[in-house]
């Protein structure tokens, strides 16, 4: 998967975007661990994924990770949340 942009904002909008999952199957999109459920979204006839999400207004600042999982595929990719001002 990829994070448009890698470094965040707390509340920003983000584009998930990935391939090579099961055609046609639900991809689910979380933030963190206990995870935050941003969203779902369809992959398309070839595996492929797109959609917009926030990040959590209340999330700390520092490292953390996105993960879209569905059809027996798993992806985690780390962000990093700026500090306000940044």
């Amino acid at each position: 998967i990829a994070v448009l942009p890698r470094l965040l904002r707390r509340g920003d909008p983000v584009t998930i975007t990935g391939r090579a999952f099961a055609p046609n199957t639900a991809v689910s999109v979380r933030y963190d661990e206990p995870a935050d459920e941003l969203g779902t979204v369809a992959a398309d006839a070839g595996g492929n994924v797109s959609t917009t999400v926030n990040i959590p207004a209340d999330s700390s600042y520092g490292l953390h990770q996105v993960t879209a999982e569905g059809g027996g595929v798993t992806n985690v990719l780390p962000v990093y949340v700026l500090p306000a001002g940044s």
